[in-house]
């Protein structure tokens, strides 16, 4: 959720917007061109809907970034297979809005200013924002991963050490 400086929110809708015009500033800063750019800041789009709808029914920052993540790594890996480019494209600039800048920015503030309670308070929110972002990226890929490599007809276990 995105406060205002008097405390109250900022408009869902204008959310929203704002992270599909960032997902789609970086998708022209990272040279995508064509169907790439509208569906990677779609997937901007989808990823703070996704953050901010969570939100109504999880209290917790760190659920709520881990489902949204979860959310896009599953729209990234879909639109890979569907366009036959790699899921990186779309995950890397649609993610950018989830990025915490303002609380990285607070942390390295408190530490300059030596404020070690803050800066510890601080550090310790960003550090579990962003394993949030690598948890729901990770779960889902591992997901896709043995699907995958249940689909292409290995077995589940091909590891045999000491086997040569």
């Amino acid at each position: 959720m995105v406060l205002k400086e008097d405390g109250g929110m900022v408009n869902p809708m204008v959310q929203v917007l704002a992270a599909w015009a960032g997902a789609l500033g970086f998708s022209i800063l990272f040279n995508l061109r064509g169907k790439k750019l509208f569906w990677v800041s779609l997937g901007g789009l989808l990823v703070w809907a996704a953050y901010d709808r969570l939100h109504l029914i999880f209290d917790s920052d760190y659920v709520c970034c881990f489902g949204a993540a979860a959310i896009l790594q599953i729209y990234a890996e879909c639109m890979a297979r569907r366009q036959k480019t790699p899921v990186t494209v779309f995950l890397v600039a649609a993610m950018i809005p989830m990025i915490p800048g303002g609380p990285l920015y607070h942390t390295m503030e408190a530490a300059l200013r030596q404020e070690w309670k803050v800066f510890a308070d601080q550090g310790l929110s960003t550090l579990l924002f962003t394993l949030g972002i690598a948890g729901g990226v990770l779960c889902v890929t591992a997901v896709f991963s043995l699907i995958r490599r249940g689909l292409s007809g290995f077995p589940a276990t091909r590891c045999s050490a000491g086997q040569h």
